[in-house]
């Protein structure tokens, strides 16, 4: 039984050839307008009225901010007018989860003062004024293309500060992620022009229907046809159970090395089975996960096994949504969850149809 069962798993795994590039995929949906990935990917899509930090003498940006990151790093501030996914979130998922103590003495005298100070720093919040989300925005970021001999001038990566410049004051739609540095900082979702537009009427509705679409095919995923099991759904489930690291010595940790080349007719059973919480039971599994705009690759050490499978995607398809093997909290791991259940369904679609939904 364990010898066929062995030689069902060594099926599922097939050499890689050597042109093989970790994030690369030859067959890439198209984007679509808007941008269906950018919607996934994004944890808080805004419109409102944009205010960049510019001097009123000489309408240069003011790179001294005391709010944002460091020096270079701007706050950009939207007045929200309107939500279009997700929500403004002041507190970290750790310190939302954690137990608050309630407060000593009666409101305004010493000790609840005290108290309150101490609640501040172990649980802080990000103190924004009400309908306004600050976005952290690096003026002009840049990066050097090539290696060595062979390296380029410098090139600007995408929103400029000319763009969000020319947007000053102005109704935009801005596409954002969250990270969680002591408290919840937003950040442009990706190095690209389309993070923040103007807010034109079409683009607003094409922007609400298709997060509308995304919400339902996420929903709706476990009851559809693709999200029905197949029988190579349990060859792939055993063999992520095997690498979770049941029964293997501390001395040997499990990697990627062997799943990294699982057949791409698997990506589909991968899918379906990843909403996996289950802790993994090595703490030492490396992922060697190369990032968008970054030579050399990272180490990433993924806490659950959803983690790993959206590690495992990444390096199967190109295609990331919430790298939840670097954040790893639960919103990372729900984005990633939902994004992928769109990328198989428009995957689906675009075979059948040789088109994105509602492309003509």
């Amino acid at each position: 039984m364990k010898a066929t069962q062995s030689k069902r798993l060594t099926a599922l795994i097939v050499a890689v050839g050597v042109n093989f590039a970790w994030g690369q995929t030859e067959k890439r949906l198209p984007d679509g307008d808007p941008s269906w990935r950018l919607i996934a990917r994004s944890d808080l899509i805004v419109k409102g009225k944009l205010v960049v930090p510019l001097d009123s003498a000489t309408g240069k940006i003011q790179l001294a901010d005391p709010d944002s990151i460091g020096y270079g790093w701007v706050t950009l501030r939207v007045q929200v007018s309107e939500i279009l996914k997700g929500e403004i979130e002041v507190e970290t998922e750790e310190s939302l989860k954690a137990e608050k103590p309630l407060l000593i003495g009666p409101p305004g005298s010493l000790d609840s003062r005290i108290a309150e100070a101490i609640e501040r720093i172990k649980h802080p919040k990000r103190l924004l004024p009400t309908n306004e989300v600050w976005i952290d925005y690096f003026v002009d970021r840049s990066k050097r293309v090539g290696f060595g001999r062979d390296t380029l001038p410098k090139v600007i990566l995408p929103p400029t500060f000319f763009q969000v410049k020319a947007f000053h004051e102005k109704e935009v739609i801005a596409f954002l992620s969250v990270g969680e540095f002591y408290f919840p900082r937003y950040f442009f979702t990706e190095n690209s022009p389309s993070v923040i537009a103007a807010a034109q009427e079409k683009l607003v509705r094409d922007v609400k229907n298709e997060i509308n679409r995304q919400k339902v095919i996420a929903a709706d995923f476990p009851r559809s046809e693709l999200g029905k099991t197949d029988p190579l759904d349990e060859l792939v489930k055993s063999l992520i159970d095997h690498k979770r690291g049941t029964n293997t010595p501390p001395c040997s940790p499990p990697s990627l090395i062997d799943l990294e080349d699982v057949q791409p007719n698997a990506t589909p059973s991968i899918i379906r089975i990843m909403d996996d919480r289950r802790p993994l039971v090595s703490k030492f599994i490396r992922l060697p996960i190369k990032e968008p705009h970054c030579a050399n690759a990272a180490l990433h050490y993924p806490e659950l096994v959803v983690d790993f499978l959206d590690a495992l995607l990444f390096k199967m398809t190109g295609e990331y949504f919430g790298r939840s093997w670097d954040e790893k909290t639960n919103r990372s791991r729900a984005k990633s969850l939902a994004g992928w259940r769109v990328y198989l369904t428009y995957s689906d679609y675009f075979q059948k149809h040789g088109r994105l939904p509602d492309e003509h």
